[in-house]
């Protein structure tokens, strides 16, 4: 009876040999079929990228090489302008960074000047008021008041004749 366990296990092993090559074969095929279309995906790509080289290649021979001569020398031109432009604004701006400095100077002597002129000066009394003037109340008084001020200051004229 020892054989007979031995005789069953035959033909399980069998199938699940026979599954596992059928696994692997269809995991193969599944393989291949991907690497198929990777390759198609890819082929389709260097036609793709073929074509536009082709066509650059196309558009670089068009290009007139004088023309792009002088549009260099007209870059290179205009570049050297932004370049003078970029260096007068820097001196410009140093020129009034030093404008600045000279006047921040000057402020601090003439603060010291004025410290040094208010310690040495005697204190003077304040000045005293005098009564405030009454000032006209009506307009004739403050027109009488106005002309009488212009004729004290100003001389009698001479008549002139006028022919």
């Amino acid at each position: 009876m020892s054989s007979l366990p031995s005789y069953w296990m035959i033909p399980i092993i069998v199938a699940l040999v026979g599954a596992a090559l059928t696994l692997l074969t269809l995991w193969q095929m599944r393989r291949r079929r991907q690497n198929k279309l990777a390759l198609r995906v890819l082929a389709g790509q260097r036609r793709l990228l073929g074509q536009e080289v082709d066509e650059r290649f196309e558009e670089l021979a068009e290009i007139d090489e004088e023309d792009l001569r002088s549009r260099l020398d007209v870059a290179i031109g205009l570049v050297d302008g932004l370049h003078v432009g970029l260096l007068e604004r820097q001196a410009h701006l140093q020129n009034i960074e030093d404008l600045a400095h000279l006047q921040r100077h000057k402020i601090a002597v003439l603060g010291h000047h004025l410290d040094e002129a208010a310690s040495q000066a005697p204190e003077q009394p304040p000045p005293i008021e005098d009564e405030p003037e009454q000032l006209p109340q009506t307009r004739e008084d403050l027109e009488d008041d106005l002309l009488g001020r212009i004729s004290q200051h100003t001389p009698p004229r001479s008549k002139r004749r006028l022919d």
